[in-house]
């Protein structure tokens, strides 16, 4: 798997150039152009992050705030570093993997420096 793009920030990119928009379907409504996001929180109680894909990102960050996410409920609140918008869930899931291999070495180290510059 090739090197990913750099992160810095919170920011939001799309794989086709086009402007995104972000969630799925809501309300049962159909959408053909569902995106799906890739994203990166940072828990303000331990200092620890999350990497996560959904279709939905506002939804799954409600989840998240609410502590309806199992993994995520005992380490609210949590500030949204970072989020990237593909086309494709196979994309999205593989910008995910390639996201996690990365935290603890050099490169998230450096990307953790840039994003503590970033006033919340």
């Amino acid at each position: 798997m090739g090197r990913g793009p750099p992160l810095s920030g919170v920011s939001l990119r799309s794989t086709s150039g086009k402007a995104s928009r972000l969630g799925g379907t809501f309300g049962g409504e159909y959408n053909k152009n569902i995106n799906y996001s890739v994203y990166i929180l940072k828990s303000k109680k331990d200092d620890r992050y999350y990497i996560g894909q959904t279709n939905n990102l506002k939804e799954r960050l409600r989840r998240h705030d609410t502590g309806q996410v199992l993994s995520t409920k005992h380490r609210r609140p949590f500030i949204l570093l970072h989020a990237e918008v593909f086309e494709k869930r196979s994309e999205a899931m593989k910008r995910e993997k390639y996201l996690k291999s990365l935290k603890g070495g050099s490169e998230w180290k450096r990307l953790e420096k840039q994003w503590s510059t970033i006033k919340r």
